[in-house]
């Protein structure tokens, strides 16, 4: 229930069925960096985002908002985490998924229908 903001390089995107995955390395102070797999949107949603494959590459850094998974269950050492908001590298706020409850991690004031309205362009 409480949403939690990670920042880190993007290692990797993969548009799979069902869900789509972004992995990122979250540095550490006096540690191995953090690895995260992003869970999002499945490729034909993506699709009707107008997400193009190159919204975001390997090698920028990317903030996510959204909820750690209840079992947490790490993969290969990977914490996992149901992306709700993409900070792109050009400071651009992106709609990435709901489920859950995505007005958690918008401000004060922000509106969720206004970014879902944008990601599907109605």
């Amino acid at each position: 229930t409480t949403p939690v903001w990670v920042t880190g390089t993007v290692i990797r995107i993969e548009r799979i069925n069902p869900h789509s995955l972004i992995v990122i390395d979250q540095p550490r102070s006096h540690q191995p960096a953090q690895r995260w797999v992003i869970d999002g949107p499945s490729p034909n949603i993506l699709a009707r985002m107008r997400l193009a494959d190159d919204f975001v590459m390997p090698g920028q850094v990317l903030t996510v908002c959204g909820f750690v998974l209840k079992d947490d269950a790490p993969i290969d050492s990977a914490r996992q985490l149901s992306g709700h908001l993409l900070v792109l590298p050009n400071g651009k706020r992106q709609f990435w998924s709901d489920y859950g409850v995505f007005q958690k991690c918008l401000a004060p004031g922000e509106d969720a229908e206004t970014y879902r309205r944008e990601a599907f362009g109605r």
